[in-house]
């Protein structure tokens, strides 16, 4: 009997992992969706990718990081 709780229990604990594990891979999956966000200031439009920091505005882009141009 004992053996039996100790095989269900690590069997519970694989598929909590499994799930874990897909839910992340889903995560991975979607984060490229909303990269990219549109800003404007007046007359000014500016492109700002949101996961390397880089700004674009004219054909010129500068990491608002670190401030430097590209």
């Amino acid at each position: 009997m004992e053996k039996t709780g100790v095989l269900i229990d690590a069997v519970f604990k694989l598929g909590l992992l499994a799930v874990l594990a897909g839910l992340l891979w889903v995560y991975a999956q979607s984060r490229d969706n909303g990269r990219y966000q549109y800003i404007t200031d007046g007359r000014l439009e500016f492109i700002l990718d949101t996961r390397t920091g880089a700004l674009f505005q004219d054909g010129f882009s500068m990491n608002h990081v670190t401030g430097k141009e590209r």
